[in-house]
């Protein structure tokens, strides 16, 4: 699971640093070395803007590429042992990194997280330039503000991480199929290649990228429509259940209380009734 996939999180930012942009270095034998020693029982976020870096954390190696967010795990405070926790990244282009570290109510992953952000790189650096500048300027209410920018760049890497995410090009190639879903499901039969042909793309990649948006086919997506909009006329309304059936876009009453039965596990005149009090 990723760290920032809680609800409810009380978070304070204890610590900004680094600069989004400084002049490039390049030497093709030695790397430039930046050392982080924390010792600090705390979580730790960065983002490196364009450069590709080995990362040194704990005795694991990994290489980073340019706009990356990295997430470093809270440090276990022992009472016998210190805490272990250091890091260094060797770079050849030195382009900049922005980095905080904050304190949680409530734990997050125990594990480093990387987050490649090379398609929606402007919106993160931009998050971590707010929030750098209104650490350092320390304007009126700065801290509520830093922390607003916080949340933001959670929001943005879990939402362009999930599995259901589409680029907006992507989005773009089926957005008028679905309006045409919306306007015509209860009237209109429709099937894949119809949609498919509206957008210009194949049978194939349209429900490719349908079943990615959605986590269904178009006919599953469509047909459960039409169940839902059968449920709320059932539950808020005196329509026969034949003119629901009807209505909802059903060929025949045997076909909807077939199929609303092995959805829900009840007839849509049992529903009904388990909901009269709502009319």
């Amino acid at each position: 699971m990723a760290f920032f996939e809680h609800h409810n999180l009380k978070i304070d930012i204890t610590r900004v640093w680094g600069r989004a942009y400084s002049s490039p270095v390049y030497d093709s034998k030695t790397p430039r070395i930046e050392k982080f020693p924390s010792n600090i029982p705390l979580y730790e976020l960065i983002f490196f803007t364009p450069s590709d870096r080995i990362l040194h954390y704990n005795g694991i190696t990994k290489h980073i590429t340019g706009n990356t967010t990295v997430f470093l795990p809270h440090c276990m405070t022992d009472v016998t042992n210190p805490p272990v926790k250091e890091y260094r990244f060797e770079t050849f282009f030195d382009t900049g990194h922005i980095a905080l570290q904050f304190k949680c109510d409530t734990p997050l992953a125990t594990e480093m997280e990387i987050y490649p952000c090379e398609n929606f790189e402007k919106d993160i650096r931009i998050c971590f330039e707010k929030l750098r500048n209104q650490w350092e300027l320390k304007p009126i209410a700065y801290n509520s503000m830093a922390l607003s920018y916080l949340y933001q760049i959670f929001a943005i890497i879990e939402k362009r991480t999930s599995p259901s995410y589409l680029p907006k090009k992507q989005y773009e190639l089926i957005e008028n199929s679905l309006k045409f879903i919306d306007e015509n499901y209860l009237t209109t039969v429709i099937d894949c290649d119809y949609l498919a042909e509206m957008c210009n793309v194949s049978t194939s990649y349209y429900n490719r990228i349908f079943k990615k948006k959605f986590n269904t086919s178009p006919k599953q997506y469509i047909l459960t429509k039409k169940l839902n909009y059968a449920m709320d006329l059932l539950a808020t309304t005196n329509l026969s259940v034949t003119d629901i059936s009807e209505m909802s876009g059903f060929s025949s009453l045997y076909y909807f209380s077939k199929i609303f039965k092995s959805y829900y596990n009840i007839s849509p005149q049992n529903y009904r009734e388990s909901h009269s009090d709502k009319l």
